[in-house]
């Protein structure tokens, strides 16, 4: 009966460690083609899109949209 139980919990683990060390990659290259996409417009919409999506430091999204 414990084994039944603890069978599914490495399973999981190993999943849930796959799945967030891949997602900030999809998310990292679909900010990349968004950017790609929206290099024509002058950075402020793309540079919110990024903001949006990261959350983390606005400062460089900003400092990035107005270099770019």
């Amino acid at each position: 009966m414990p084994v039944a139980f603890m069978f599914p919990f490495p399973v999981l683990i190993s999943y849930y460690q796959y799945y967030f060390s891949v997602w900030p990659l999809l998310v990292e290259i679909f900010q990349t083609l968004l950017i790609l996409l929206n290099k024509k417009e002058q950075g402020l919409s793309s540079g919110g899109l990024r903001t949006r999506l990261q959350g983390a430091n606005p400062g460089s999204n900003s400092r990035d949209a107005i270099s770019r």
